[in-house]
């Protein structure tokens, strides 16, 4: 084992291969004969040393994100792997395994992405954005045409596979990436062709969210890891607030005093929050929080307190009080030089003000009590 040429972490799982092996035959006594000390004892296997996260460089990013260079991959269902891969940091077996509609909605619109994490064993839900759940539905209109009936997979297989009962496979994926990258050329900021694996963009995605300021919790969220372990690989955990973060997420309260209801189902709550906590890592206006999709623009700027995708939490109380008394001030001054539309234009942000400060009153009152 020592002298084989491979890399340490495959060194490793072949001891464990022959640990599990010869564990098996003494249980089920199939050689009687084999010494009891023929075996790996604790601290005999080494340890796979962990590495830091693999990401991309930004100046490689650049090139791959770039829509004229995605649409030079051989076909739609590669583009439509790579670009989810990209953007959500989904491994890629757990990519290639999707099923053939595996968008949901929340209550606002906001799409996220249903998948089977394997690692974990379980069904596990992530935001994504308008670009990637578009890219989605392309691929599916693809597929209805190519194909009698919808197939199971979202990415089947493109050679031998008439039914499209075949998922593509990792390796397929992976030629078909560095062909790419040979095929535009892609080099790094010294001038030199790049090799990229698609589980360099996993890490990738992890340490932009990172470098942006968004909380370990949400990254550990959106990465679908089992561990905290895991995800502080990326960074030390900063955010020691869980708790109160989660409970502030519970008093959201919109431009009409109301509050907004939590989406049904801990899979679908944990996405949400995840998906809020992007958005404020992205964007936190002066007195709360927009709650449009991630990566959705916004077609009316600074016209927030009108707006039905605006989200404010108790923390921004004062702020909503001062701009009260400054927008009434605003309305009576206009009113005393006849300035109809200056009226018109702030007597509905006055109104939602009114709303938004009773509905936040009325949340720290429930809290008192």
């Amino acid at each position: 084992m020592a002298t084989l040429e491979v890399s340490q972490s495959r060194r490793t799982g072949l001891l464990m291969d022959l640990k599990v092996f010869l564990d098996d035959v003494r249980l089920h006594d199939w050689a009687p004969g084999l010494p009891a000390n023929a075996t790996y004892y604790r601290g005999e296997i080494p340890r796979v040393r962990r590495r830091l996260p693999r990401f991309v460089d930004e100046f490689v990013m650049g090139q791959l994100e770039r829509d004229d260079i995605l649409d030079r991959l051989p076909d739609l269902t590669t583009r439509t792997a790579i670009v989810i891969i990209i953007e959500t940091g989904l491994r890629s077996i757990d990519c290639l395994r999707l099923p053939f509609d595996p968008i949901t909605t929340d209550e606002t619109g906001a799409p996220y992405l249903r998948f089977y994490n394997h690692k974990a064993a379980k069904d596990a839900v992530i935001p994504i954005s308008q670009r990637v759940a578009e890219q989605i539905r392309r691929q599916q209109r693809d597929l209805c045409d190519r194909f009698a009936a919808p197939p199971p997979f979202l990415h089947p297989g493109i050679r031998k596979n008439p039914d499209g009962k075949i998922a593509l496979t990792w390796s397929t994926l992976n030629r078909r990436l560095q062909r790419w990258l040979t095929d535009c050329d892609i080099r790094d900021a010294a001038d030199r062709p790049v090799k990229v694996t698609a589980h360099q963009f996993r890490h990738t995605v992890g340490t932009r969210m990172i470098n942006n300021e968004v909380p370990m919790d949400v990254v550990q969220r959106m990465l679908d890891h089992g561990s905290p372990e895991m995800t502080a690989r990326y960074a030390t955990i900063k955010d020691q607030t869980l708790r109160r973060e989660w409970e502030r997420f519970q008093q959201r309260i919109d431009i009409r005093g109301e509050l907004i209801p939590l989406p049904d189902g801990p899979a679908m709550s944990d996405a949400a929050w995840a998906l809020e906590n992007l958005a404020r890592a992205k964007q936190t206006l002066p007195n709360g929080y927009c709650g449009l999709p991630l990566q959705q623009t916004c077609p009316h700027p600074n016209a927030c307190l009108t707006c039905d995708s605006f989200l404010t939490t108790s923390e921004f109380l004062p702020q909503h009080r001062d701009q009260l008394t400054r927008t009434e001030q605003l309305i009576a001054q206009a009113e005393a030089d006849g300035r109809r539309r200056l009226i018109e234009m702030n007597e509905p942000v006055r109104l939602n003000l009114i709303r938004i400060i009773d509905g936040l009153d009325a949340l720290e009152d429930d809290d008192g009590r």
